[in-house]
């Protein structure tokens, strides 16, 4: 979890609920998040992220302190979503008074502590030329299982719903968007043209890789894929009150 003061929580908690009884959104990492939030914001009905940031795992110990909403969860190949968190590793920004890399803040959302951030920051995956180490260090990240699979065995006092980015262009899943967040059918209809419009194939590949790391993914997430695979293009959460 990331690692906020219980007053902040507590704030943002109160804040989503009043800003939006519809519901929230979240995603393990660069699954399309900020695209599918910009959409529905511009038919109307604006989604903040869910708490306490949108890549947190679900937190059970906290779960009366979360927004009583709906919550989307968007999620891609985490292959692909791993590819794009490992670019930011060379982005550096300003976090709450400190100077860090994109990927060590992404990194934070996990619960990461700030020498396992440390050691994932300093082991470059994309750049190591030492395999041996890359594959010690990085087989040590479960983030994104922690945060799919932390929310999809939610038990919450609202539902929460799982699409892959890529179903967005399915109109039946737009469709089921929209009854979900009770969208009128007007905006159901602009909100399947502007996702038409818009919408683009994911610029991060893992394919594009050398053959020893793209076995290394394969392998590592093999459990998380296999898990999508399972679950319809609108899924139910598996946890109590998601039907």
């Amino acid at each position: 979890m990331d690692n906020i003061s219980e007053k902040e929580y507590k704030r943002r908690a109160q804040r989503c609920s009043k800003l939006v009884p519809a519901g929230c959104i979240g995603s393990y990492q660069s699954s399309g998040t900020k695209f599918l939030q910009r959409r529905l914001a511009e038919v109307g009905r604006r989604m903040p992220w869910i708490l306490p940031t949108p890549h947190s795992p679900y937190d059970e110990s906290r779960s009366s302190e979360q927004p009583h909403n709906n919550v989307i969860i968007i999620y891609a190949d985490p292959r692909d979503s791993f590819i794009s968190l490992m670019t930011k590793a060379n982005i550096e920004r300003g976090i709450r008074g400190r100077f860090r890399t994109n990927m060590g803040a992404h990194l934070e959302h996990f619960g990461y502590t700030p020498t396992q951030i440390m050691k994932f920051e300093s082991t470059r995956f994309l750049d190591s030329t030492r395999a041996d180490e890359w594959r010690t260090v990085w087989s040590q990240f479960d983030g994104f299982h922690q945060f799919f699979n932390t929310w999809l065995s939610a038990s919450r006092i609202a539902p929460t719903r799982f699409i892959k980015y890529e179903h967005l262009r399915d109109p039946r899943t737009i469709t089921a968007l929209g009854q979900f967040l009770k969208l009128s059918p007007q905006q159901v209809e602009e909100l399947s043209e502007r996702i038409k419009t818009t919408w683009v194939p994911r610029k991060s590949s893992y394919e594009a890789l050398d053959l020893d790391r793209q076995e290394f993914l394969n392998n590592h997430f093999a459990d998380l894929l296999e898990t999508h695979q399972q679950l319809t293009p609108f899924a139910s959460g598996r946890g109590k009150n998601n039907g």
